[in-house]
């Protein structure tokens, strides 16, 4: 019988007891074997933290290599990776971004906007910090029969974004589904896309929220404005939003020492592993 085939490109199936046995055979001879230490530099795997071979850089925001020692590595990583964000502080310092509004321009300079707006119930009903007994009357709905569109704020200061959190209205059915989360530094002329969501289903209750992390990767930028663009909702007359919390302030940035060049940050990388870190073959 032939290998198994997966989108008909032929792989091997090893079965758990096989995989173990070489784990233990790389952990025997301290974490290296030939196949490693062949590997060409900038080579990129998973070790667990107290077994990295030698020759290989934790991308855990732990170390800048120098140029001088590491001339191979610099010359496929250069400066792209210097003055990286410190992740952990930046989303530890993050606070509210919007204070309650009581107009669509108040209290200035923040300013709401929408694509579309229902009578009574503008964009800036949004962003008022309603109580749990106003979801269903203090919210913001697009016309009738428009089930998609956009939600923007426009603030004070450039501000970066971490965190943000959505609470649907009461019992309307018209929750999001598919969205980004964009910054702008001009006014709403360009959109840098920050978040996107699809398949966001099944909200249930009245004042369901829920609260979406942004990648580490997009926590350095700073903007002016922000916005919610719904491509996609449950919604069969309208698209309601009750409440859009975004959370954000100052990145704060490590610089990196002179002399020395940056790696990628693949700390909260979405394919770790317990107890793992992701390296890279230095040299």
């Amino acid at each position: 019988m032939g290998p198994e085939r997966i989108n008909g490109v032929p792989v091997m199936l090893y079965a758990l007891a096989k995989l173990q046995a070489k784990l233990d055979q790389l952990l025997d001879s301290g974490g290296a074997s030939g196949s490693i230490t062949a590997l060409p530099p900038g080579y990129m795997a998973g070790f667990m933290s107290d077994a990295i071979p030698d020759g290989w850089i934790p991308l855990d925001g732990s170390e800048s290599p120098t140029i001088a020692d590491n001339p191979v590595l610099f010359a496929l990583f250069g400066t792209r990776h210097n003055n990286p964000v410190d992740e952990l502080t930046t989303r530890a310092n993050a606070v509210n971004l919007i204070p309650a509004l009581t107009a669509n321009n108040a209290p200035s300079p923040y300013v709401a906007s929408a694509s579309t707006e229902y009578s009574g119930y503008q964009a800036y009903k949004a962003f008022d910090s309603v109580t749990a007994a106003d979801y269903s009357s203090s919210c913001w709905i697009t016309a009738s029969g428009v089930l998609t569109g956009w939600l923007m704020i426009e603030l004070a200061t450039a501000t970066g974004l971490t965190k943000y959190t959505i609470t649907t209205r009461a019992g309307a059915g018209a929750d999001p589904k598919d969205w980004t989360v964009e910054g702008s530094n001009d006014g709403g002329e360009s959109w840098q896309v920050l978040d996107t969501r699809t398949g966001e289903t099944g909200w249930g209750d009245a004042g369901t929220s829920r609260t979406y992390e942004l990648d580490a990767s997009k926590l350095d930028g700073v903007y002016t404005a922000f916005r919610l663009n719904v491509t996609a909702s449950e919604g069969t007359t309208y698209l309601a939003i009750s409440q859009l919390t975004m959370y954000g302030g100052t990145p704060v940035i490590t610089q990196t020492p002179d002399g020395e060049f940056g790696l990628p940050n693949l700390k909260s990388s979405p394919a770790g592993f317990t107890g793992g870190v992701w390296c890279v073959k230095a040299g």
